[in-house]
């Protein structure tokens, strides 16, 4: 078993883990422990975390997240995420951004009912070559 993440969140302790080739989010109150269904992680976990309502997301390899909206919810499969894809959240309201970098512009896209539209592109000044 290996602890991917703790966090505390408005209902409670949240954990993921990953077992074998398994990822569980567990949740705690009071003294007593909360454990999800598991998934199959099949593959790397490229970013995990937490968001409302001890709600999880995971980003897997190949594109692929993973998210659950709390304690005794499902794990449910998003539409594969972006090329380019470092980071998903749920956000508030519900609803799942991925964010995305390639060399100096930030890509934000916002999950719609079937698939990902991108809401917003940043570019960001940045001095390549110099470390001042």
């Amino acid at each position: 078993m290996q602890v991917l993440g703790l966090a505390r969140t408005s209902g409670g302790d949240a954990a993921l883990l990953l077992a074998g080739t398994d990822l569980l989010a567990a949740w705690r109150h009071g003294t007593r422990w909360t454990v999800s269904a598991p998934v199959p992680a099949a593959g790397r976990i490229t970013a995990s975390g937490f968001g409302p309502g001890g709600s999880v997301w995971v980003l897997l390899g190949g594109g692929r997240v993973e998210t659950l909206t709390g304690v005794g919810g499902s794990w449910r499969e998003l539409p594969p995420a972006p090329k380019g894809t470092r980071c998903s959240r749920r956000g508030f309201g519900g609803g799942y951004d991925a964010l995305g970098v390639s060399r100096s512009v930030l890509t934000v896209w916002r999950l719609t009912a079937a698939d990902w539209a991108e809401i917003q592109a940043i570019n960001v000044p940045i001095q390549y070559g110099s470390s001042d």
